[in-house]
């Protein structure tokens, strides 16, 4: 049995690809995952899977969300070990509590690295900071100059189909979820 986190991607944002979380926690029942837990609204799903991740078991997610929901799913995939990987690479000056601060992990589907990302985006040093980790890519800037980021023109990249992003609390929060359910 693997505990995983699956991060849907493009869902309840602007009204689009509205999904109840409680229809969500069913669909990944009906698709045989075990004990689903959603954490917020914006598609973080915390289930036990007799399937080890890789493609195959992203193929099925996608397929099964799309046909129960009516959309082009996408996710990321994350088993325990990766997750923990994750956030042991946040970067060391973060601080969670720091609301001066946007601190961003971007989450890359297979189809590209986060280090394959970092090359392909251009930030500007003087007010972000961006670095490619194993299976995320961790992007910071102050509040006061975000809008003038490299980073927040993003969704308008080739690459923004391949990608899901969570803030530093909501990936701490995931990964605490996982260790809780994996310890039943």
């Amino acid at each position: 049995m693997h505990t995983i986190v699956v991060l849907l991607r493009g869902i309840n944002v602007g009204g689009r690809n509205k999904i109840a979380m409680r229809d969500l926690q069913q669909a990944f029942t009906d698709l045989g995952f075990i004990e689903p837990t959603t954490f917020i609204q914006s598609g973080n799903v915390v289930a036990t899977s007799r399937r080890a991740n890789g493609p195959a078991l992203v193929r099925t997610l996608e397929r099964g969300l799309s046909a129960a929901f009516g959309y082009a799913a996408r996710v990321v995939v994350l088993d325990l070990a990766q997750m923990r990987t994750v956030v042991r690479q946040i970067p060391k000056d973060w601080n969670v509590d720091d609301a001066s601060m946007r601190y961003n992990v971007i989450f890359t589907t297979a189809a590209i690295t986060p280090k394959e990302l970092a090359k392909r985006v251009a930030p500007k040093p003087d007010i972000e900071s961006l670095k490619a980790g194993t299976h995320a890519l961790y992007w910071s800037a102050p509040f006061a100059t975000v809008g003038k980021t490299a980073m927040i023109k993003l969704s308008a990249h080739a690459d923004y189909g391949e990608l899901t992003i969570r803030n530093l609390r909501t990936t701490q929060k995931l990964l605490a979820l996982m260790q809780a359910h994996a310890s039943g």
